[in-house]
């Protein structure tokens, strides 16, 4: 198993890695065409601005939803392109990022088991607490 996909709601590994790259593939292909059919309605809406119609904020609103919906899941086919190039998986690929990180921290580094934050919260918390109350007397 790689990794378990909730858009699929499947897992996707090696047997059906193939299956979940030609989907990515289609779903670029429709957006693109997709896009191209809406680029062209998109510039005859501002040649024909004088006869402006409600239909045409649906071809706006549709545009503004699947241009970035195109681009994110491009880059998404292409990072899992790069992962085929490399014969790496997702979690692989994610090992590797955690393996090259030091487990050790850097020199002067904070304590985040500190309780500076919290000790600081409750000193302040009574202020916060006076302020709320007189903002509720000023609304009665």
């Amino acid at each position: 198993m790689d990794h378990h996909c909730p858009w699929i709601n499947n897992c996707i590994g090696f047997y059906n890695r193939k299956f979940f790259i030609l989907m990515l593939f289609y779903v670029i292909t429709t957006l693109f065409i997709a896009n191209l059919g809406m680029t062209i309605g998109i510039f005859e809406i501002f040649d024909d601005i004088e006869n402006f119609q409600s239909i045409y904020v649906l071809r706006i609103i549709m545009y503004m939803i699947t241009l970035p919906l195109f681009v994110v899941i491009s880059m998404f086919f292409k990072f899992h392109i790069k992962l085929i190039l490399s014969n790496t998986t997702t979690i692989e690929n994610l090992d590797k990022k955690r393996s090259t990180n030091s487990n050790t921290l850097p020199p002067n580094s904070p304590n985040v088991f500190s309780l500076k934050y919290f000790f600081s919260y409750i000193n302040h918390s009574s202020l916060i607490l006076d302020l709320i109350t007189i903002g509720f007397k000023c609304l009665e």
